[in-house]
């Protein structure tokens, strides 16, 4: 988890956010979008700060499952401010099954700053065993400027 801090010029005005990933591990040396909501109203003219708060080592004791992603296609909108995500996740164990999949798309501009981010969860009761393929579909939306690449990162779980 981390803290966001929005400070205004006014020593009186702090916005504090907390925010979690939207996965539950995050591999060494990897990185991952962490996003907050400042609900209005925002001080126009504001420092922005962040902190980790809370980081666990992930052990490896098969809470977790290797995951690969296939055939990714991503189509850009016209416009840019989606883009159509689609693809194919396998586990990467024949042997394994998984109950819980999540899926997230981080979307960037030009600059390289984040323009939007969106999770898909696979359905409460759907298993992914050994080598079948999930097909997998979803839109993530910008909330600022025009989206030029989209990054996908996943974990599923038994």
């Amino acid at each position: 988890t981390a803290v966001f801090r929005l400070a205004s010029p006014d020593p009186q005005t702090t916005l504090v956010q907390r925010a979690a990933l939207l996965l539950d591990q995050l591999p060494p040396g990897a990185q991952m979008p962490l996003a907050a909501y400042f609900p209005p109203p925002v001080p126009g003219n504001f420092q922005a700060a962040a902190e980790i708060e809370t980081a666990l080592p992930g052990p490896d004791d098969g809470r977790y499952l290797p995951v690969r992603l296939d055939q990714q296609k991503i189509l850009l909108a016209e416009s840019g401010l989606s883009a159509a995500v689609e693809m194919e996740i396998s586990l990467a164990e024949a042997g394994a099954a998984a109950r819980r999949i999540w899926v997230v798309a981080a979307a960037y501009d030009q600059q390289g700053n984040v323009a939007g981010l969106r999770r898909w969860e696979s359905e409460k009761e759907a298993v992914l065993e050994g080598t079948q393929r999930l097909p997998i579909r979803f839109n993530v939306y910008s909330v600022s400027n025009k989206i030029a690449k989209v990054e996908l990162y996943a974990e599923a779980r038994p």
